[in-house]
């Protein structure tokens, strides 16, 4: 492992123990940079399908860490789907 992984491991251990809370669930905040926004504007599809590749990303991410388990999926909310 180079010493570049070495600090990021070290600087996640630290916000884990001084900065985050104990709680059972997790924010998550992806941004789309400016230059690309106008694209998903005209595209709004692109966007949902950026979403799912976030999750699915996420996903694959928790199983890497933690074999065998999960994260929970939210509520299937109606009000917080965007309309096509």
């Amino acid at each position: 492992m180079d010493s570049e992984a070495v600090c990021l491991l070290l600087y996640g251990e630290w916000v884990e123990e001084n900065v985050l809370e104990p709680v059972a669930h997790r924010q998550y905040v992806f941004t789309v940079r400016q230059l690309l926004r106008p694209i998903f504007a005209r595209h709004r599809q692109w966007l949902g399908e950026l979403c799912r590749i976030a999750a699915r990303l996420l996903l694959g991410a928790y199983a890497r860490a933690l074999p065998g388990t999960r994260p929970r999926k939210p509520p299937n909310d109606r009000r917080m789907r965007s309309s096509p």
